[in-house]
């Protein structure tokens, strides 16, 4: 029978034996092992074997459902941004020097050659109410601002005693009972649809001639020009920060329409249904990368987490917790 003090001094052998394994000295090697051991286990399998995916669809049903996004969620992630802000806003670097020109030309002109895409959102922009009334406007203050201006009766100064110029003088023009710029508005909103479809062909014909690097080229001078230190210039704060307030609300609207559930579920079906048959070894090798790879950049990250003593003592609480309860069974009815 083995007393209490020898299963003391066999429970203090065993925790000081797997202590020993994280020492900085053979920390990198326990991990490289266990790391090597876990991918010759682990890419052997298929998806459904690791995790079924029917369980996967369940559990995300349920914890889409439960995910909340509290006020004070989102006063943690202000601070931290107003944290990290501070410290990016002391960069006096300009913007271009971390943005490729030929890499955002690239990328922009990718997206204007999205045609189809570019040709519905145009459609939609200019036939919409709001640039009805934008166009209306400006056609407006053109007229007014010719009538007045360059109109001849305009700079004849005896023009003064047949009426009075200005806003008067248009007021007065015939049919127009006072009232002339909604008089002129609705006039011209009513008979814009040509003009409208004209504008939208000159959009498309421009974007299509590849003048568009001429606007590119603008917008990128104009990059070129902002440092980070601009920022709070560009996006205030205050305003950055009420976006972000609106976050919970939208995030409540979006779980109770199902929309985030339902593409999660569609992608697991569609990512499982195209590699539920190959093993994790198979899929790394499609994806173009190799298990030796993996195997190193995990053990890195965690050689460069793990070699802390904070770690290894927090280690050493949970071995002792663990281990103590198997050292305190009566041995003898095992």
């Amino acid at each position: 029978m083995i007393s209490k003090e020898q299963k003391e001094k066999i429970l203090q052998a065993h925790i000081e034996f797997e202590l020993k394994k994280v020492q900085s000295q053979n920390l990198e090697k326990t991990i490289q092992i266990e790391t090597e051991e876990y991918l010759n286990f682990f890419l052997t399998k298929k998806p459904n074997q690791v995790l079924p995916k029917e369980k996967l669809k369940e559990f995300v049903k349920i914890k889409i459902k439960e995910i909340k996004l509290e006020q004070k969620s989102v006063l943690f992630i202000q601070k931290l941004i107003r944290l990290h802000l501070t410290e990016i806003t002391k960069d006096p670097s300009k913007i271009n020097s971390v943005l490729n020109k030929e890499s955002f030309f690239a990328l922009a002109n990718d997206s204007i050659g999205l045609k189809e895409l570019r040709t519905r959102i145009i459609h939609f922009a200019v036939n919409s109410k709001a640039y009805s009334r934008m166009i209306s406007s400006i056609i407006l203050a053109s007229i007014k601002d010719f009538m007045i201006n360059e109109n001849p009766l305009a700079k004849n100064p005896l023009a003064g005693s047949f009426f009075k110029m200005g806003e008067n003088f248009l007021n007065n023009l015939p049919g127009m009972q006072g009232n002339f710029d909604k008089k002129a508005e609705e006039f011209i909103q009513a008979n814009l649809s040509g003009r409208i479809q004209q504008s939208e062909k000159l959009i498309n014909g421009e974007l299509d001639s590849g003048k568009a690097n001429e606007i590119l080229e603008e917008f990128w001078n104009f990059l070129s020009e902002i440092s980070f230190q601009d920022i709070p210039t560009l996006v205030p704060e205050k305003e950055f920060f009420q976006f972000l307030d609106r976050i919970p609300g939208f995030w409540i609207h979006v779980q109770n329409s199902g929309l985030m559930e339902n593409w999660i579920l569609s992608s697991i079906e569609i990512i499982y249904n195209e590699f539920e048959n190959k093993t994790y070894s198979e899929i790394l090798e499609e994806s173009g990368i190799s298990k030796e790879f993996v195997s190193k950049e995990i053990s890195l990250a965690l050689f460069k987490t793990l070699d802390n003593d904070t770690i290894r003592e927090y280690y050493k609480q949970r071995l002792e917790a663990r281990l103590k309860e198997f050292y305190s069974l009566e041995w003898d009815n095992i």
